[in-house]
């Protein structure tokens, strides 16, 4: 049994941290235990599952409750983890990151369980957690274990919007197996990491990584009174990509120098997806654990200059309007042929619902599902990509043109944040010979005759794009539309 006190922020960083916590707003914590058995905590007949289990069951329950804020679980299941990463650096607040322990047949996942305080000294612990009773939910993407919430998700039937959902006291829902349990971090790239959303909560090493900084920048600076964002966020940086470590202003590593060098970096995988509109940003984040697992002290790899990429062509680097579509229609007479709106997508996918499909023949950036003053619509963009060239194609499911007459294409377009100077990033072609997985080999013919969004526009202002005439169509073929941006 361990034998642990458990101490949290004071005075007004207590206030003003946990408002601005990473979004766990709980009052539960880890207590001293008395010693326990097992079955005192966990009943004998509970069915144990893995964290990525966990998650499909989550997501289950939610595909078929749509209208829930999360999943209070009723059945006899429990979990057993590791705390990845605990509170005692101040480095996170009011909730630890746990994940499988090692040995198992499936892949190791990770997430967030809900916790009061910062909860130092608890990392390496393995424990068993009883969840039957406790909730299950996503915090802006990140998959996490219990918590308090108030309900402010005004499609819940259930609990009125402002009205409290009490979640379990950790304590009663915990039983601690033993201490100092070694975690061997996974060995992944930049680019595997961002390669899946379940990459969350795990201990990771990424090799041959450098921080994006100048010489002598600390980690994190004092909050102050009027804190409105309690984290400084630095660039990590190895040959497949760029991603975001978050350094708390509570830190007690605040003032220590940022690496210079180039080395092996450990940390913990967050996740967070942003509710602006214009977000491109890849939700996943690192966390330092300690400064000491960082050894960054080799020569950096000099980066080359960018160059652009088919200089003249129109497809060059540095240009990052995102760019939406929604509303397209092909009609013939008052028969609709295709009508996609993407009312029935889900946000943050890859739009390849109804038979349409998503090819990416450059760059790892893809039209997909996007939310903005409750209209869903698809977007591709290259902000923040941290690469010299993403072309995205988005292509409709195969109408016979042969079969009726007089047909007509429209759909609707907006931009924001125009940096594409005079060009368009965006062409519309009639397609055919299309195999669904690859470009390679299409006949395509240009529609020149649409109207787009364009430079000048209000950001996320809808055009209309006109009826655009395609009766010269024969056969079978789709309609598709080219994004091509770049940032680097």
């Amino acid at each position: 049994m361990l034998n642990k006190s458990y101490k949290s922020f004071l005075g007004l960083a207590v206030g003003l941290f946990a408002l601005l916590s990473l979004g766990a707003c709980v009052d539960q914590e880890f207590d001293t235990p008395s010693p326990r058995a097992l079955t005192d905590v966990v009943p004998a007949d509970s069915q144990y599952k893995n964290i990525g289990t966990l998650k499909n069951m989550y997501e289950s329950y939610i595909q078929k409750n749509p209208n829930k804020l999360f999943w209070r679980v009723e059945e006899n299941i429990a979990l057993k983890a590791v705390i990845s990463m605990d509170g005692k650096t101040s480095n996170i607040y009011k909730q630890v990151f746990i994940q499988d322990p090692a040995g198992q047949t499936d892949a190791v996942q990770g997430m967030a369980l809900a916790v009061t305080g910062s909860n130092p000294d608890t990392q390496g612990n393995l424990i068993h957690i009883n969840l039957k009773g406790n909730v299950v939910t996503k915090k802006n993407g990140l998959y996490q274990i219990g918590g308090d919430y108030f309900a402010d998700y005004p499609k819940d039937p259930d609990h009125p919007k402002g009205s409290k959902v009490q979640a379990i006291n950790s304590f009663e829902k915990v039983f601690w197996e033993k201490s100092s349990v070694e975690l061997a971090p996974k060995t992944l790239t930049i680019a595997q990491i961002k390669s899946n959303k379940n990459n969350q909560g795990i201990l990771v090493k990424i090799e041959d990584a450098r921080f994006l900084e100048d010489d002598k920048k600390t980690f994190s600076e004092a909050p102050q009174k009027d804190i409105s964002y309690p984290f400084v966020d630095h660039k990590l940086k190895d040959a497949t990509g760029v991603i975001e470590v978050k350094t708390s202003k509570f830190a007690n590593f605040r003032d220590e120098l940022v690496p210079t060098g180039q080395g092996t970096f450990i940390g913990i995988i967050g996740y967070y997806e942003s509710n602006k509109a214009n977000s491109e940003d890849d939700p996943h984040q690192l966390y330092i654990r300690s400064p000491k697992e960082l050894n960054m002290k080799g020569a950096v790899t000099p980066v080359e200059p960018v160059k652009p990429v088919n200089p003249g062509s129109g497809e060059y680097v540095g240009k990052t309007t995102s760019f939406c579509l929604d509303n397209i229609k092909v009609t013939s007479g008052a028969s609709e042929l295709l009508s996609e709106d993407f009312s029935s997508s889900s946000k943050g996918n890859d739009f390849t619902q109804n038979n349409w499909s998503v090819v990416k023949p450059v760059g790892k950036r893809n039209w997909f599902v996007k939310v903005h003053n409750n209209n869903k619509y698809v977007q591709a963009g290259a902000f923040k990509s941290d690469e010299p060239k993403n072309e995205s194609w988005l292509i409709s499911p195969e109408i016979n043109f042969d079969a009726q007459d007089s047909e007509k294409l429209s759909f609707q377009s907006a931009m924001a944040y125009w940096e594409h100077g005079d060009q368009s990033p965006v062409k519309v072609y009639i397609i055919k010979n299309f195999n669904g997985n690859s470009i390679s080999g299409i006949e395509k013919e240009e529609i020149t005759t649409a109207k787009l969004a364009k430079k000048g526009l209000k950001n996320y202002a809808w055009v209309d794009s006109g009826s655009i005439a395609l009766s010269h169509v024969t056969g079978t073929a789709r309609i598709a539309f080219q994004y091509i941006g770049g940032d680097k």
